[in-house]
């Protein structure tokens, strides 16, 4: 069984992510492993952070030529921006002065919640721990598990890999759905979020343009470089749709134009939810 765990504070020294469990004798390719942690970057953040930190993994135990050995496998990953914090949160017990309070918690975090469970005055400690800066230490060990699942043969159904039609390029406006489309239930295809959502598609279309492609063809070759354990399973009503689908399997991406469209449509890039609220229906 994986056992999967990670430390550290968002502002702190570093982040560690600890993985038991995982068999010996995987090949571990830490290049796949820093590239999942570079894709993380290319989502949108709340703030300046991504720009500072360039997180690459630090394998201190559990992995010795190339290979792991059975034991739990720790890997680090540095945190750049702790060279600014070193006065304000450190080891030992510091300055109280230059201690940087949060004394207002923050609506839908765990501010709260974590200073009553843990009789903190205020929300710092909270906060540095509970933030979306430790997911990067998740991402590592969710990298070394999808090594295990490729070395087992087990793969992933890619989904709606043409974004409910978005990706196809062919949508301009909602007025382009008919009146009992489900779509026009969906956040992403609603105001603002559509406008967003249909900039970052003409950013993957002008891609597609200078591959001499469709931006659908596009959206579906990047799925099938990211591994042959992705397996896109785009749907359609039209045989001239499923010739195009297919043609997809033509389209070449070199390295650099797999770095292109990931910073044009980056992970978690798209604006809105992917299903509407249910919250309301009486079950």
């Amino acid at each position: 069984m994986l056992r999967f765990s990670t430390a550290g504070e968002s502002h702190g020294e570093a982040l560690v992510a600890l993985l038991s469990g995982m068999p010996a004798g995987l090949a571990v390719d830490l290049e796949f492993v820093n590239h999942e942690l570079w894709r993380r970057q290319q989502g949108y953040g709340r703030g300046g952070r991504m720009r500072i930190e360039r997180d690459t993994a630090h394998i201190l135990s559990g992995v010795r030529h190339g290979h792991t050995i059975g034991s739990p496998i720790a890997m680090l990953l540095a945190n750049n921006d702790w060279k600014n914090w070193t006065e304000s949160l450190p080891v030992e017990e510091g300055d109280p002065a230059k201690h940087k309070r949060v004394a207002s918690p923050r609506p839908g975090h765990a501010d709260l919640a974590g200073a009553v469970k843990y009789n903190f005055s205020e929300a710092r400690y909270v906060l540095e721990r509970a933030s979306a800066r430790e997911s990067a230490a998740r991402v590592a060990g969710g990298a070394l598990a999808k090594l295990l699942l490729r070395e087992l043969g087990i793969g992933f159904v890619a989904y709606s890999p043409l974004g409910r039609g978005l990706l196809t390029g062919q949508l301009t406006s909602i007025d382009d759905l008919a009146d009992d489309d489900f779509r026009r239930h969906g956040p992403r295809f609603q105001g603002d979020n559509l406008q967003h959502n249909l900039d970052l598609v003409a950013r993957v279309k002008d891609i597609a343009t200078a591959k001499g492609c469709t931006p659908g063809q596009l959206a579906i070759a990047w799925l099938l470089a990211q591994g042959d354990d992705i397996v896109p399973i785009p749907g359609t009503k039209r045989l001239r749709y499923l010739d195009e689908n297919l043609g997809a399997v033509d389209v070449v991406l070199t390295a650099a134009d797999l770095v292109a469209i990931d910073a044009a449509a980056p992970q978690g890039g798209s604006a809105g939810a992917r299903y509407a609220d249910m919250g309301s229906i009486d079950r």
